[in-house]
């Protein structure tokens, strides 16, 4: 068998080895060919461009492939996923355990001494207005998603959604969301603001330490359509926009519209165990 015939009975071989070292095998053929006495025949060199070729033709091909299966199963619990196409960025802001801010403050409204507990230990969005022991109490929800500062101040909001992810049972209140059909309760529509009066950590944030907030370009959540497991999403794109502008992201107050009896409206927060539950921001912007 000649060398070169010989060379191209080997060459399958070669190629079912391409996944594990690119390199180690340009090198065999290089050596390969030092060992043949006709290595400036015109097909033997002709072969041996062939095989370089093919050789890292199918290592890039390898590599992009394997780039494309990264980018289309982007795990859930990313924390911060950016993708941008033809001028226009899509941030999604995802928080986990242990970059997430959200919790909720309570209040007793008619105790002067009431207000000072930190309810992080929860785990818990809440929004309501309930009666504890016989006295009305109200709570109220913030959340924040710091990840926002990697949009430039100058950047042009196109839109921005607030995604929130119910619960299918609750520490807190264990009789889920007042209101769904047949309930026999109030609508227990809540409310998005911006917060303005200052930054805050949810392991120390209480009713009597929380910042101000402000109605302007607030929105709204739906009422509830079910006692557990109610998901929304909310365009919050006007008070996003204030935020990245202004250069001050202190997040958003939950709260019920109207802070009246029998009120609730319970959501995960960021250090619930499965990803697809934690609270989501989506921006498109350029």
């Amino acid at each position: 068998m000649g060398y070169v015939q010989k060379y191209l009975w080997h060459f399958p071989i070669y190629l079912t080895q391409i996944k594990f070292d690119t390199l180690e095998l340009w090198f065999t053929l290089i050596s390969k060919l030092k060992k043949m006495k006709n290595i400036f025949n015109p097909t033997v060199l002709v072969t041996f461009c062939l095989a370089g070729t093919i050789l890292f033709s199918c290592k890039k091909e390898t590599a992009v492939s394997a780039d494309a299966r990264s980018n289309s199963s982007l795990s859930e619990d990313a924390s911060v996923i950016s993708e941008t196409v033809s001028g226009t960025t899509t941030l999604t802001l995802r928080p986990g355990l242990n970059d997430g801010q959200d919790t909720y403050v309570s209040k007793i409204d008619n105790d002067a001494n009431d207000g000072n507990g930190n309810l992080n230990y929860t785990h818990e969005l809440v929004m309501s207005k309930y009666y504890y022991y016989g006295q009305l109490a109200t709570v109220r929800s913030y959340i924040k998603f710091d990840s926002l500062v990697k949009i430039p101040s100058t950047a042009k909001i196109l839109g921005a959604q607030l995604q929130l992810f119910g619960e299918s049972s609750s520490f807190s209140f264990p009789n889920g969301n007042s209101y769904y059909p047949g309930s026999g309760n109030p609508e227990n529509t809540c409310l998005v603001q911006r917060v303005i009066g200052g930054n805050w950590n949810q392991t120390t944030l209480t009713w009597n330490t929380m910042p101000a907030t402000t109605a302007q370009y607030q929105d709204t959540i739906p009422p509830s359509n079910s006692q557990w497991n109610y998901n929304t999403a909310v365009n919050v794109t006007k008070l996003v926009a204030a935020m990245v502008k202004s250069g001050k992201n202190y997040g958003f107050c939950l709260r019920m519209l109207n802070e009246e009896s029998y009120r609730i409206m319970e959501f995960s927060t960021s250090e619930v165990t499965a990803p697809s539950l934690r609270p989501k921001l989506i921006i498109r912007y350029n």
